[in-house]
């Protein structure tokens, strides 16, 4: 049973996060209003183009496109803050 209600969360977070998480073009402008001047699209994807919503996979994501995710997650907010890559420490 718990199984099956795991499964079923994952599914739902994924769903979310599935059209929040497309590359925009806002996220670049939102990025480097805050800051960060070498940011681009591979800051996050890995893909060689940018997703779109009906091609976007969390697994093409780079470290810091999955610790974006988690911020969101953790600051319960509807979308991703590209301002926030600010704080990433992690590896690129």
């Amino acid at each position: 049973m718990r199984v099956t209600v795991g499964i079923a969360a994952a599914i739902a977070v994924t769903s979310l996060t599935v059209g929040l998480a497309v590359a925009k073009p806002a996220n670049i402008k939102q990025a480097k209003d805050a800051g960060v001047q070498d940011i681009k699209c591979s800051t996050c994807h890995s893909s060689a183009k940018p997703p779109t919503k009906d091609t976007y996979k969390e697994a093409e994501l780079t470290p810091a496109g999955k610790w974006l995710l988690e911020q969101k997650a953790a600051k319960k907010a509807k979308d991703v803050d590209a301002a926030w890559i600010k704080e990433y420490t992690g590896p690129k």
